[in-house]
């Protein structure tokens, strides 16, 4: 139950700028050793239905965190102010990226490779972020809403502080893990 699908093998034209795995994100540190993106196999499934629906619209996901080992929560945990910890995941009880049952995406155009707009970037810690944000653009709030709408019709749950951050339904199912990206 815990096994976890590699998202680029199952979905072969996801584009993945996975940032932990760069200095482009809030800790300004490399987390992951190497950038490759994992989920359980229901939620990569799932996922990949989501691709084949937006496909079908000339859209793409493009994948900025999936499976995190439990080692990478603390991390982030201890680089986070006070004040935004509750958008983080609290090590002591675990992420659901932990299970492998989350990932954080957005959305690009497949003809051009261009992202779509969206109302913030990944990881940003303001009331913008919420899924629920009476975001002032159209265009900004259209693309999130087409992402939300996708991704709940496959069985994903949108997270109330990040529209990027989608859980599978059935998250509880799975155990946290802390095998580190190298050796899956």
């Amino acid at each position: 139950m815990s096994s976890l699908i590699e998202i680029s093998s199952l979905i072969p034209d996801v584009r993945l700028d996975l940032r932990y795995g760069t200095t482009n994100n809030i800790t300004g540190r490399v987390l992951y050793p190497e950038t490759r993106a994992f989920l359980v196999p229901d939620a990569a499934t799932a996922l990949k239905k989501v691709q084949t629906d937006l496909g079908s619209r000339g859209l793409g996901i493009m994948v900025w965190d999936a499976y995190r080992p439990l080692s990478v929560t603390h991390e982030l945990w201890n680089a986070t102010p006070e004040s935004q910890k509750h958008y983080v995941a609290d090590p002591e009880e675990g992420s659901r990226h932990n299970r492998g049952t989350t990932v954080d995406q957005t959305l690009f155009n497949l003809a051009t490779g261009q992202l779509l707009n969206m109302p913030t970037d990944f990881d940003d810690f303001t009331d913008r972020a919420s899924p629920d944000f009476d975001e002032p653009d159209e265009e900004r709030r259209s693309n999130r809403d087409l992402l939300r709408d996708r991704m709940e019709a496959h069985g994903f749950i949108v997270n109330e502080h990040e529209w990027w951050h989608y859980d599978w339904h059935r998250w509880a199912d799975y155990p946290i893990l802390d095998t580190p990206l190298e050796e899956l």
